[in-house]
C-alpha cells in the first residue's frame, strides 16, 4: 500500500527494449516507494505525459487518462484480460463476504 501517489519515474527511454518482469521505473506514495516492472517482452513506447502534469489521474481516472506507459511486444502468457481479472476479484470479494460473519480469517 503506497498511500497517495506523489511521484513516479521511468528508467527506460522510448524505443528501448524491455523484458518481462524487468524493472522499468519506480512509483512513490506517502507511505512507500515501489519499483515498476514490465508486463511484457518488447519495446518501451512512452510514459504518460498527462501524469507529469496531474499525478492524481492515477487515482481519479486509472482506466482512462491515468495509464502509466505504452509498450509493444509479447505479454506474459499467464496475463489475464480485464474480464478474467474482474471475475477473479469478484470471486475473492465473495469469499471474503461469506467468511465475514463467521469469525474466519485469511
Amino acid at each position: 500500500m503506497l498511500g497517495e501517489i506523489v511521484e513516479l519515474a521511468f528508467e527506460v527511454a522510448p524505443g528501448q527494449p524491455i523484458t518481462l518482469g524487468g524493472k522499468i521505473g519506480w512509483i512513490e506514495g506517502f507511505k512507500a516507494i515501489s519499483e515498476l516492472y514490465s508486463v511484457l517482452d518488447g519495446v518501451f513506447i512512452e510514459a504518460n505525459s498527462d501524469i507529469d502534469a496531474d499525478i492524481t489521474l492515477l487515482d481519479s481516472d486509472p482506466h482512462g487518462r491515468g495509464w502509466l506507459y505504452r509498450a509493444r511486444g509479447t505479454p506474459d502468457p499467464a496475463a489475464m484480460d480485464i474480464n478474467a481479472y474482474m471475475r477473479l476479484l469478484d470471486a475473492a470479494i465473495d469469499r471474503m463476504k461469506s467468511g465475514a460473519g463467521s469469525g474466519e480469517h485469511g
